[in-house]
C-alpha cells in the first residue's frame, strides 16, 4: 500500500465514521428502509466515486500485475468492491444504496491498516520469511 492509497483509506474512513456514528443531519432524512436505499446521499455517492477510482486504477490492475498481489480471491474482492461501488456512485445510472456507502465504503477502510501488516508479514512474502525464520520476531 502506498502513502496516497494510504492518506485516501484515511480519509475515507474519517468521512464514513464521522456520518456514519456522529451526524444526526440525516436522521429525518433517511428514516425508512426505503429511504436509506433510493435517496441519495451525496457524501455517500462522493466515498463511492473514490472507491471506483481506486479499484479501476490502482488495487484491481495491481493485483494483475503483481504476482505477490494475484490472488483469485483477493481479485474476485475487488472486482466485487468495484462493482458495488460503481452502483452507489451512480456509474450504471441513478446511484442506489449512498446512504449505506457511508458504512462500506468509508468506515470499514479503517480495517484497511491492520489489513496492510497482515499482508506484508504475510508467509506467502519468501524474503520476509525466511528472514523473520533466521532472526526471531525479538529482533525487531
Amino acid at each position: 500500500m502506498t502513502h496516497t492509497h494510504k492518506y485516501i483509506a484515511a480519509y475515507m474512513a474519517y468521512q464514513g465514521i464521522m456520518a456514519w456514528y456522529f451526524s444526526d443531519a440525516d436522521s429525518d432524512t433517511f428514516d425508512t428502509p426505503s429511504d436509506r436505499i433510493l435517496k441519495i446521499h451525496p457524501l455517500g455517492v462522493q466515498l463511492s466515486e473514490i472507491a471506483v477510482g481506486m479499484q479501476l486504477f490502482w488495487d484491481t490492475p495491481l493485483g494483475f500485475i503483481i504476482p505477490a498481489l494475484n490472488d483469485p480471491l483477493k481479485l474476485a474482492h475487488h472486482i466485487g468492491m468495484f462493482l458495488t461501488a460503481a452502483q452507489s456512485a451512480g456509474s450504471f445510472g441513478r446511484p442506489v444504496g449512498s446512504y449505506h456507502a457511508l458504512f462500506y465504503m468509508g468506515a470499514v477502510e479503517l480495517s484497511t491498516i491492520p489489513l496492510t501488516f497482515v499482508d506484508i508479514f504475510n508467509p506467502k512474502h519468501k524474503p520476509w520469511f525466511e528472514y523473520m525464520k533466521s532472526k526471531g520476531p525479538s529482533s525487531m
